[in-house]
């Protein structure tokens, strides 16, 4: 199967929708202790602008135990309405190499490289599995998590993000790390679900080992 026109149809697909509904679970473990759940049931329509989402997060992490729920409802203005409405606003990016024909380069090469390493499964149904698994992360995207590290790492205060930002940092520290992507594909080209799995281990502060792994799985409820 030729794997470039598999995922031009599916991102040709998956763009023309107008609405999108779906389920976001995340958990992390540390040493077989669950640490981090976060469950996201949500809502957006392209058309009006209208996002609803359900979200529940629990953490236990570090001495720190913290529960949350919450009900969101806006519209997202469309380009049009939010024209000038952030004038004299201009945000800052600090690429550090990221940009120019360098940037391009780089993404290129990451996208080239991730589609070479990714396996397709025709299913008798029609439908495909398609599956990516990277025992060494590609150089590309470890520059890309430490841009991203850097540049959140910085001016947040609150507590609770405070653990948060520390345990991105453990999964960023990772040695060796394992990442498995599995996406199941109908026969209409539309994304059904999307699971990744990330392990590893990672040394502590008194020099013991310590295993770490998360689970994502999206799940699309297409009509």
């Amino acid at each position: 199967m030729n794997k470039i026109k598999l995922m031009y149809d599916i991102a040709k697909t998956m763009k023309e929708k107008e609405v999108f509904n779906g389920f976001l679970q995340v958990e992390c473990a540390k040493d077989s202790t669950a640490i981090f759940h976060m469950e996201n049931e949500f809502s957006k329509n392209l058309t009006s602008g209208l996002m609803v989402a359900k979200i529940k997060t629990e953490m236990d992490y570090q001495g720190k135990t913290f529960k949350h729920e919450s009900n969101t409802e806006y519209t997202q203005l469309s380009k049009s309405q939010s024209k000038g409405c952030f004038r004299g606003r201009h945000p800052h990016f600090h690429h550090r190499g990221h940009g120019g024909l360098k940037g391009l380069f780089t993404g290129l090469t990451l996208a080239l490289d991730i589609l070479n390493r990714t396996k397709v499964e025709p299913q008798t149904d029609n439908s495909n599995l398609i599956t990516l698994e990277m025992n060494e992360l590609p150089k590309e995207l470890q520059e890309l998590k430490q841009h991203f590290m850097e540049s959140h790492g910085h001016g947040h205060a609150h507590e609770n993000h405070q653990h948060g930002h520390c345990l991105m940092k453990e999964f960023h520290e990772l040695q060796n790390p394992k990442l498995i992507l599995t996406a199941q594909i109908n026969k209409n080209n539309e994304i059904e679900s999307v699971e990744i799995l990330l392990s590893g281990k990672r040394q502590g502060s008194l020099d013991e080992g310590h295993s770490l792994n998360l689970k994502a799985k999206l799940t699309f409820i297409n009509n």
